[in-house]
């Protein structure tokens, strides 16, 4: 729980405002973004803030839909069982969160704050809002301040119009994973009557579509899709896109031809995507070719960083 005085703020707390070219290697986008880097006392008041922030959700019912720790795999898993696929993805997420209902959001998860409702709305705006509106780019609590805000106002209706179709014996499932949202069923297609009802929900909330009727409608039978940057195929086989894998295999190479094996950027490169090469690999099943060689490319690579530091010693 808060203390009365954390939403005065720290005078010391400031951000420092910059540039960031944003390379996804999952899902082949490059973005310009402004990124807002925090100082230590600013990091300080998120840690705060994170912490209460993830303990109110803990007991609202919208955090099932996107827990707190929900990772692209999880959020893929839940539609293993899926045929019928409705994909949304919001635009400028971020940009689109409004200052005054974030602050009434924080007040509806914290009864306490009813009554200081101008006084959060002060420390939102000049601790955690960017310069240009929206949450700020790189602050550490804006996953979880947004998650907050989505959940109450896009998750919480979403969740009431399914519960209507599910009495009506047509079960759909959905996640969201920050602004990408997936839905799901079985048997039915999720026709347009369904996703008309979805377009009012993000219009009422406040957010844009990258497409107007989002992404078309996908049935599993006749192809892959890519979801949150995995591929999923009929029968629930998750896999990470084989351009991702190529462009892995690729690096390893180069990082054996070039001996770089002390550059701790490279090392911890490296490591992240190894770490998201083996996030959706299925134990059940055997590896491709292309998995084997990386796999290969990945033990060599570790050897010889290995027998490179303990000869420099």
């Amino acid at each position: 729980m808060l203390t009365d005085d954390f939403w005065d703020g720290d005078p010391r707390a400031a951000f420092r405002k910059g540039g960031l070219l944003d390379i996804n290697p999952l899902g082949r986008t490059i973005k310009r973004r402004i990124l807002y880097k925090p100082n230590q006392a600013m990091r300080d008041l998120h840690r705060k803030l994170i912490a209460h922030i993830r303990e109110v959700r803990a007991n609202h019912v919208s955090a099932v839909i996107a827990p707190v720790r929900l990772s692209p795999l999880k959020n893929v898993r839940v539609h293993r069982s899926g045929r019928f696929f409705l994909l949304f993805d919001f635009k400028s997420a971020y940009g689109h969160v409004d200052l005054d209902r974030m602050a009434d959001v924080l007040a509806a998860f914290s009864p306490d704050l009813q009554s200081s409702h101008e006084q959060v709305r002060a420390f939102l705006q000049r601790y955690c809002f960017a310069d240009e509106g929206g949450l700020a780019t790189g602050a550490p609590a804006s996953p979880d301040l947004f998650n907050l805000y989505a959940g109450k106002i896009v998750d919480e209706p979403v969740t009431g119009l399914l519960a209507l179709y599910a009495a009506q014996g047509r079960r759909i499932q959905y996640t969201r994973y920050l602004d990408d949202l997936t839905f799901s069923a079985k048997k039915q297609r999720l026709g347009s009557s369904f996703r008309w009802r979805l377009r009012e929900i993000f219009k009422h909330a406040g957010f844009e579509l990258r497409r107007v009727d989002g992404k078309p409608p996908f049935d599993l039978r006749k192809g892959p899709i890519v979801i949150t940057g995995l591929r999923v195929e009929w029968k629930g086989r998750i896999f990470v896109p084989r351009h991702f894998v190529q462009l892995f295999r690729s690096t390893l190479r180069q990082a054996i031809h070039l001996c770089h094996f002390e550059d701790e950027f490279s090392i911890e490169k490296m490591a992240g995507m190894y770490g998201v090469f083996c996030s959706a690999l299925h134990r059940e099943q055997p590896p491709t070719q292309l998995e084997q060689e990386v796999f290969a490319l990945w033990r060599d690579y570790r050897k010889l960083r290995k027998l490179t530091l303990r000869s420099r010693r």
